[in-house]
Protein backbone atom coordinates (compact mmCIF):
# COMPACT_ATOMS: atom_id res chain seq x y z
CA UNK A 1 0.00 0.00 0.00
CA UNK A 2 1.37 3.42 -1.05
CA UNK A 3 0.44 6.35 1.17
CA UNK A 4 1.05 10.11 0.81
CA UNK A 5 0.37 12.86 3.36
CA UNK A 6 0.73 16.42 2.12
CA UNK A 7 -0.78 19.90 1.98
CA UNK A 8 -2.63 20.81 -1.19
CA UNK A 9 -5.07 23.02 -3.08
CA UNK A 10 -8.20 21.47 -4.54
CA UNK A 11 -8.24 22.29 -8.27
CA UNK A 12 -11.23 20.23 -9.40
CA UNK A 13 -13.92 17.85 -8.14
CA UNK A 14 -16.10 15.89 -10.57
CA UNK A 15 -18.90 13.41 -9.79
CA UNK A 16 -18.11 9.73 -10.27
CA UNK A 17 -20.99 7.27 -10.10
CA UNK A 18 -23.49 8.12 -7.35
CA UNK A 19 -21.45 8.30 -4.18
CA UNK A 20 -18.00 9.49 -5.20
CA UNK A 21 -16.05 12.43 -6.56
CA UNK A 22 -12.81 12.37 -8.52
CA UNK A 23 -10.80 15.12 -6.86
CA UNK A 24 -7.61 16.69 -8.22
CA UNK A 25 -5.34 18.23 -5.61
CA UNK A 26 -2.25 20.31 -6.38
CA UNK A 27 0.13 19.33 -3.59
CA UNK A 28 3.25 21.01 -2.28
CA UNK A 29 5.59 18.03 -2.44
CA UNK A 30 3.93 15.59 -4.88
CA UNK A 31 2.47 17.71 -7.69
CA UNK A 32 -1.08 17.10 -8.91
CA UNK A 33 -2.66 14.02 -7.33
CA UNK A 34 -6.06 12.54 -8.24
CA UNK A 35 -8.17 10.41 -5.96
CA UNK A 36 -11.65 9.19 -5.16
CA UNK A 37 -13.59 10.79 -2.33
CA UNK A 38 -16.94 9.74 -0.95
CA UNK A 39 -19.53 12.50 -1.29
CA UNK A 40 -20.37 14.14 2.04
CA UNK A 41 -23.15 16.71 1.65
CA UNK A 42 -22.57 18.01 5.20
CA UNK A 43 -19.03 19.18 4.42
CA UNK A 44 -17.61 21.50 1.77
CA UNK A 45 -13.91 20.74 2.03
CA UNK A 46 -13.67 19.47 -1.56
CA UNK A 47 -14.63 22.80 -3.20
CA UNK A 48 -11.98 23.95 -5.73
CA UNK A 49 -9.71 26.61 -4.28
CA UNK A 50 -9.74 25.22 -0.76
CA UNK A 51 -6.42 24.62 0.98
CA UNK A 52 -6.34 21.22 2.68
CA UNK A 53 -4.29 18.57 4.38
CA UNK A 54 -4.80 15.26 2.63
CA UNK A 55 -4.03 11.57 2.82
CA UNK A 56 -3.83 9.58 -0.43
CA UNK A 57 -3.71 5.78 -0.50
CA UNK A 58 -3.38 3.31 -3.33
CA UNK A 59 -2.08 -0.19 -3.93
CA UNK A 60 -0.11 1.00 -6.95
CA UNK A 61 1.36 4.41 -7.70
CA UNK A 62 -0.33 4.62 -11.12
CA UNK A 63 -3.80 3.83 -9.74
CA UNK A 64 -6.38 6.50 -8.90
CA UNK A 65 -6.31 5.87 -5.16
CA UNK A 66 -8.48 7.27 -2.37
CA UNK A 67 -8.33 10.71 -0.79
CA UNK A 68 -9.16 11.87 2.69
CA UNK A 69 -8.88 15.59 3.36
CA UNK A 70 -8.95 18.01 6.26
CA UNK A 71 -9.90 21.60 5.52
CA UNK A 72 -7.32 24.25 6.43
CA UNK A 73 -8.75 27.30 4.66
CA UNK A 74 -11.97 27.63 2.69
CA UNK A 75 -10.93 30.22 0.11
CA UNK A 76 -14.16 29.83 -1.85
CA UNK A 77 -16.40 30.66 1.11
CA UNK A 78 -14.39 33.85 1.70
CA UNK A 79 -14.99 35.19 -1.82
CA UNK A 80 -18.14 33.40 -3.04
CA UNK A 81 -20.16 36.63 -3.37
CA UNK A 82 -17.43 38.53 -5.26
CA UNK A 83 -17.62 37.61 -8.93
CA UNK A 84 -14.34 39.28 -9.89
CA UNK A 85 -12.42 37.30 -7.29
CA UNK A 86 -14.17 34.08 -8.34
CA UNK A 87 -13.05 34.75 -11.92
CA UNK A 88 -9.43 35.08 -10.76
CA UNK A 89 -9.73 31.90 -8.70
CA UNK A 90 -11.22 29.90 -11.58
CA UNK A 91 -8.55 31.11 -14.00
CA UNK A 92 -5.79 30.28 -11.51
CA UNK A 93 -6.99 26.71 -11.05
CA UNK A 94 -7.55 26.21 -14.80
CA UNK A 95 -4.00 27.39 -15.54
CA UNK A 96 -2.57 24.94 -13.00
CA UNK A 97 -4.50 22.06 -14.60
CA UNK A 98 -3.46 23.09 -18.11
CA UNK A 99 0.21 23.90 -17.52
CA UNK A 100 1.20 21.13 -15.11
CA UNK A 101 1.08 17.36 -15.54
CA UNK A 102 -0.08 14.95 -12.86
CA UNK A 103 2.76 13.98 -10.56
CA UNK A 104 5.16 16.71 -11.70
CA UNK A 105 6.48 18.31 -8.52
CA UNK A 106 6.68 22.10 -8.65
CA UNK A 107 7.01 23.44 -5.14
CA UNK A 108 7.71 27.00 -6.27
CA UNK A 109 4.46 27.13 -8.27
CA UNK A 110 2.57 25.67 -5.32
CA UNK A 111 3.86 28.41 -3.02
CA UNK A 112 3.08 31.08 -5.64
CA UNK A 113 -0.45 29.70 -6.04
CA UNK A 114 -1.05 29.57 -2.31
CA UNK A 115 0.19 33.15 -1.90
CA UNK A 116 -2.08 34.32 -4.73
CA UNK A 117 -5.14 32.71 -3.14
CA UNK A 118 -4.39 34.45 0.15
CA UNK A 119 -4.01 37.77 -1.70
CA UNK A 120 -7.34 37.31 -3.47
CA UNK A 121 -9.35 36.75 -0.29
CA UNK A 122 -7.52 39.29 1.89
CA UNK A 123 -7.29 42.26 -0.49
CA UNK A 124 -10.21 44.43 -1.61
CA UNK A 125 -8.06 46.30 -4.13
CA UNK A 126 -9.22 44.65 -7.34
CA UNK A 127 -6.46 46.06 -9.55
CA UNK A 128 -3.85 44.76 -7.11
CA UNK A 129 -5.53 41.36 -7.21
CA UNK A 130 -5.33 41.36 -11.00
CA UNK A 131 -1.70 42.44 -10.77
CA UNK A 132 -0.97 39.56 -8.38
CA UNK A 133 -2.62 37.16 -10.82
CA UNK A 134 -0.56 38.47 -13.74
CA UNK A 135 2.63 38.02 -11.70
CA UNK A 136 1.49 34.46 -10.91
CA UNK A 137 1.15 33.70 -14.63
CA UNK A 138 4.59 35.13 -15.36
CA UNK A 139 6.13 32.96 -12.64
CA UNK A 140 4.19 29.93 -13.87
CA UNK A 141 5.77 30.50 -17.27
CA UNK A 142 9.20 30.77 -15.64
CA UNK A 143 8.68 27.64 -13.53
CA UNK A 144 7.70 25.73 -16.68
CA UNK A 145 11.17 26.39 -18.08
CA UNK A 146 10.53 29.54 -20.10
CA UNK A 147 12.09 32.28 -18.03
CA UNK A 148 11.53 35.76 -19.42
CA UNK A 149 14.00 38.33 -18.11
CA UNK A 150 12.30 41.71 -18.18
CA UNK A 151 14.67 43.38 -15.73
CA UNK A 152 17.11 44.83 -18.31
CA UNK A 153 17.60 45.47 -22.01
CA UNK A 154 18.75 42.37 -23.87
CA UNK A 155 20.99 44.47 -26.14
CA UNK A 156 22.50 47.18 -23.89
CA UNK A 157 21.88 45.70 -20.40
CA UNK A 158 20.35 49.06 -19.46
CA UNK A 159 17.61 49.07 -16.81
CA UNK A 160 16.31 52.50 -17.85
CA UNK A 161 13.62 53.42 -20.37
CA UNK A 162 12.59 49.81 -21.02
CA UNK A 163 9.67 49.80 -23.45
CA UNK A 164 9.43 46.94 -25.98
CA UNK A 165 9.27 43.14 -25.94
CA UNK A 166 10.18 40.85 -28.83
CA UNK A 167 7.35 38.41 -29.71
CA UNK A 168 9.96 35.93 -30.98
CA UNK A 169 12.28 35.74 -27.99
CA UNK A 170 10.41 37.47 -25.15
CA UNK A 171 13.44 39.70 -24.61
CA UNK A 172 13.00 43.31 -23.56
CA UNK A 173 14.71 46.35 -25.08
CA UNK A 174 14.85 50.07 -24.46
CA UNK A 175 12.84 52.61 -26.43
CA UNK A 176 15.91 53.67 -28.42
CA UNK A 177 16.89 50.12 -29.37
CA UNK A 178 13.39 49.12 -30.36
CA UNK A 179 12.38 52.32 -32.16
CA UNK A 180 13.20 50.97 -35.63
CA UNK A 181 11.12 47.84 -35.08
CA UNK A 182 8.35 49.16 -32.84
CA UNK A 183 5.59 48.08 -35.24
CA UNK A 184 6.67 44.47 -34.76
CA UNK A 185 7.19 44.59 -30.98
CA UNK A 186 4.94 44.46 -27.94
CA UNK A 187 4.79 47.44 -25.62
CA UNK A 188 5.88 46.60 -22.08
CA UNK A 189 3.30 47.41 -19.37
CA UNK A 190 5.04 49.88 -17.06
CA UNK A 191 4.10 48.09 -13.86
CA UNK A 192 6.22 45.11 -14.95
CA UNK A 193 9.35 47.12 -14.19
CA UNK A 194 8.00 49.60 -11.62
CA UNK A 195 5.83 48.30 -8.79
CA UNK A 196 4.94 51.85 -7.75
CA UNK A 197 3.08 52.59 -10.98
CA UNK A 198 -0.69 52.71 -10.57
CA UNK A 199 -2.42 50.42 -13.03
CA UNK A 200 -5.68 50.83 -14.94
CA UNK A 201 -8.00 48.41 -16.72
CA UNK A 202 -6.20 48.74 -20.05
CA UNK A 203 -2.84 47.98 -18.39
CA UNK A 204 -4.32 44.79 -16.96
CA UNK A 205 -5.81 43.65 -20.26
CA UNK A 206 -2.58 44.42 -22.14
CA UNK A 207 -0.53 42.49 -19.58
CA UNK A 208 -2.86 39.47 -19.69
CA UNK A 209 -2.73 39.42 -23.49
CA UNK A 210 1.06 39.72 -23.40
CA UNK A 211 1.60 36.91 -20.90
CA UNK A 212 -1.07 34.85 -22.65
CA UNK A 213 0.78 35.16 -25.95
CA UNK A 214 3.95 33.59 -24.48
CA UNK A 215 2.04 30.93 -22.53
CA UNK A 216 0.26 29.98 -25.75
CA UNK A 217 3.53 29.96 -27.71
CA UNK A 218 5.74 28.11 -25.24
CA UNK A 219 3.34 25.85 -23.31
CA UNK A 220 -0.06 25.38 -24.94
CA UNK A 221 0.72 25.11 -28.67
CA UNK A 222 3.72 22.71 -28.38
CA UNK A 223 1.67 20.42 -26.13
CA UNK A 224 -1.64 20.75 -28.02
CA UNK A 225 -3.35 22.25 -24.98
CA UNK A 226 -6.53 24.25 -25.43
CA UNK A 227 -6.50 27.73 -23.92
CA UNK A 228 -8.53 27.50 -20.68
CA UNK A 229 -12.04 28.92 -20.96
CA UNK A 230 -11.80 30.31 -17.43
CA UNK A 231 -8.86 32.51 -18.46
CA UNK A 232 -10.72 33.82 -21.50
CA UNK A 233 -13.75 34.53 -19.28
CA UNK A 234 -11.53 36.45 -16.85
CA UNK A 235 -10.35 38.76 -19.63
CA UNK A 236 -13.90 39.23 -20.92
CA UNK A 237 -15.14 40.13 -17.44
CA UNK A 238 -12.40 42.74 -17.05
CA UNK A 239 -13.21 44.22 -20.46
CA UNK A 240 -16.91 44.51 -19.57
CA UNK A 241 -16.30 46.05 -16.13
Amino acid sequence: MIEIDDIGIIISAKPFQEKFLIVKCFSENNGIISGLMRINKKKNENIPGNIVLFNWRSRLNEQLGYLKIELLHSIFSEIMFESSKISILNSTLSMIKAALKDGDVNKTTFIETKNLLHTIYSSDNLNENYKAYINFEARLLNCSGYALDWSKCAVTNSVDNLKYISPKTGNIVTEDVGAKYKDRLFILPKFFVDNNVKICKQDIISALNLIGYFIEKFIFMPNYIKHPEARLSLIQNIEKA
